[in-house]
This record gives C-alpha cells, structure tokens and sequence, in this order.
C-alpha cells in the first residue's frame, strides 16, 4: 500500500517510522511552510531518503495533481495542522486518516491535551479517525485511553503518547485492512471546537479557582509557554493544604500572584493557595 504522509513535527516522524516498519511505501511527505518544527521533520526525513513536499498551498489545484501524479493508497495525517478540503482528503481510493490526540468528539479542534487539562479531565486518549468535510468529525477506526491524575503535567502527557504512537497507528492500519472492517460514528451533539491555546485565551486571572489556577500550570507548562499572569508565566506548582492556606491568609489576604514570600512564591485564590515553584518575569 502507497501512503503520503502529512506532518510537521516529531510525532509525525514517529508516524512514518511506524509505517515504513510495517512494510508500507511512503513516497512522498507533505508539511506546512514557514514552522520550525516542520523544518526539522524535513530534515529528518530527507535524510531517510523520502522527498519532502513544503506546502504553502495545502487545497490548491497544483496540489490536487501533485498529489494525484503519485497515485497513492491512502493519506495518514499526523499533527499537520492545515484543513484538507474535500478534492484533496478524497484524492485516495482507500480514503484520509488523521490520528487525533483526544477522545473524540470531545475536544474536536486544537491543542486538546491542554483543553483537557484545563477543563480538569481524569483520562484522555487518542483517536484515529477518517477525514471528511467537518472538523474532526469523521468515522472513528481506533480509540485508546490513558487515566491522567491532578500531579499529570502536558510534558508527561506528550511522552505517554510518544511512547504509544507508533503502536497505534500500527493498529489503526491493521484494522482498516481487514475485509469486515466497520468505522464507528461518531456521536455529535455539540459544535464546540477549540482553539489553539495561546497566550491571550488561557491566562490566569483573579476569578480563577485555586483548581483552574493549578490546572492551567500543568497544562501550559513546558515545553510550552507557562501559564500567564501580569508580567509573569508560571511553569510548576501545587495546591497547598487547607491548614498552610489559613496560615498564609493571615498575611497575604489579597488574591494575585506574590513572587517572593517568607512562604516562597504563591498565588492566593478566592478559595486556595497554590505554591508556585517555577516561574519566570517577563523583560
């Protein structure tokens, strides 16, 4: 089976070594132009031999041939962040895959391992699914699960599932090559997609609970750009004890951030405190 791979980052390289480890051709990777990380993947890629595409048009007509010229199988989308229109995703006979990191439906849309750290989730996963028309709406081949707890950080997030990617999309192709193969439905009931987290959508403010305060550290923690607050971007911390929480408020009865207090750094919330142990200033 041909299959062109779309990608920009390492997930996506572990996605090609899956495949070429199970026998499949890849002649061709697609990634999006102007992203550090995708030129990085296209580096690692030429090196195997595998010619790179870097798309600045993903959907055009010069594409559309491009892609047809290598009359490929199937399309596997790992972490490539750009929409396939329908002349493009329908351009294989055996369809359009994306592998997304969430259960689906929930958290269609980007970034989701942080949105669901930052809605105070206990599992998350993954899913591979066929691309159509809407956004990470297609038919469900595979789903996995992975149990997270409140001391879970986006950084051990990402290695759990770097650890199981390559397994995963092993499966995923296992399962679509069998003749009785069914895709699941997926069950839609809310249009909500999110975006990617920046900055401005996700900083902390004064009207945060002490448990969306700590969630949003651990989500946006590196290798991301920490949580931010005023000035500062807060990378690590933990909710204090009720009876540490009544010895501070004795002194610091005001909520904000205090980066430096005979009880160390501290965010004081309208209902906790959390104790901040990385933090940066901006300049």
């Amino acid at each position: 089976m041909k299959i062109i791979l779309f990608g920009e980052d390492k997930f996506s390289l572990l996605g090609l070594e899956a495949l070429l480890e199970a026998g499949y051709e890849v002649p061709l990777v697609v990634t999006p132009m102007n992203n550090p990380t995708a030129a990085l993947l296209k580096r690692q890629v030429e090196k195997s031999g595998i010619p790179v595409f870097v798309a600045e048009k993903i959907n055009d007509k010069e594409m559309e041939e491009r892609l047809n010229s290598l009359r490929p199988d199937l399309f596997f989308l790992i972490h490539f962040d750009r929409i396939l229109k329908k002349n493009i995703f329908s351009i294989p006979p055996r369809g359009s895959i994306n592998i997304h990191p969430s259960l689906l439906p929930a958290y269609r849309g980007r970034t989701p391992q942080q949105w669901a750290i930052i809605h105070d989730e206990t599992e998350l996963g993954v899913t591979t699914h066929f691309v159509d028309e809407g956004i990470d709406t297609g038919d469900i081949i595979l789903q996995e699960k992975f149990e997270i707890t409140e001391d879970t950080y986006i950084a051990d997030v990402q290695h759990l599932l770097f650890l199981n990617y390559k397994r995963i999309i092993k499966d995923t192709m296992d399962k679509i090559i069998l003749p009785d193969f069914v895709p699941q439905k997926q069950n839609i009931t809310s249009d909500k997609i999110y975006p990617k987290i920046n900055p401005e959508n996700c900083a902390l403010s004064d009207d945060n609970t002490v448990t969306e305060i700590h969630n949003r550290i651990r989500a946006l923690s590196l290798p991301y750009f920490g949580a931010p607050y005023q000035q500062y971007r807060l990378f690590k911390g933990h909710i204090l004890s009720v009876e540490k929480e009544r010895e501070i408020r004795t002194h610091y009865d005001k909520i904000g951030f205090f980066p430096n207090t005979k009880f160390g750094a501290i965010f004081v919330a309208k209902n906790g405190v959390v104790e901040v142990e990385q933090f940066t200033r901006e300049q």
